[in-house]
């Protein structure tokens, strides 16, 4: 199995999502992984707050089987993929706020019904089957992104770090 990794800074201000890109070689090919940001805007207590983000598979030219991505934990202690965490940045402090990634829309503001998207083969979307990717036509995957409700910290700045894997056979 080949994979590629790349790190998916979370960042909150008004709790955005920024995913970064890295490059990826696949048989022989050039292969590159981008992706969109996730915005949460200004937390919304009562109500939570829900938005999608996107990972994008380009390559040059490639014929890939069985294609997965996979998202870390994030680098919080004690974080988990069905219990992220953004951890205080500034001004500095020990609040955290969780959040979760879903492979699906949820519902509500405690971001129920959403299938997490985690980090091992029985919580990762099932493999895409083969893949003919060129330049027209990369391949994207939407993350749900959702912030629940009633999570009493400071007003600040939050952050973390997910690692998202694309392997394929």
């Amino acid at each position: 199995m080949n994979r590629f990794r790349v790190r998916l800074p979370c960042h909150a201000t008004a709790l955005a999502l920024v995913l970064m890109a890295g490059a990826l070689p696949a048989l022989g090919q050039t292969c590159s992984v981008s992706s969109t940001g996730a915005n949460f805007g200004n937390y919304d207590y009562a109500n939570g707050n829900s938005t999608t983000g996107t990972v994008t598979l380009s390559c040059s030219l490639a014929l890939l089987n069985n294609v997965t991505l996979a998202l870390s934990a994030g680098v919080a202690s004690g974080a988990t993929t069905s219990n992220r965490m953004m951890s205080q940045q500034l001004p500095a402090g020990g609040d955290r706020l969780n959040y979760g990634l879903f492979q699906n829309a949820t519902v509500g503001p405690l971001c129920a019904g959403g299938i997490v998207w985690g980090n091992t083969a029985a919580t990762e979307p099932a493999p895409i089957g083969t893949l003919f990717i060129f330049p027209a036509f990369p391949h994207s995957w939407t993350v749900y992104a959702c912030l629940p409700a009633n999570q009493d910290v400071t007003v600040a700045t939050y952050a973390d770090t997910v690692t998202a894997t694309v392997a394929w056979q």
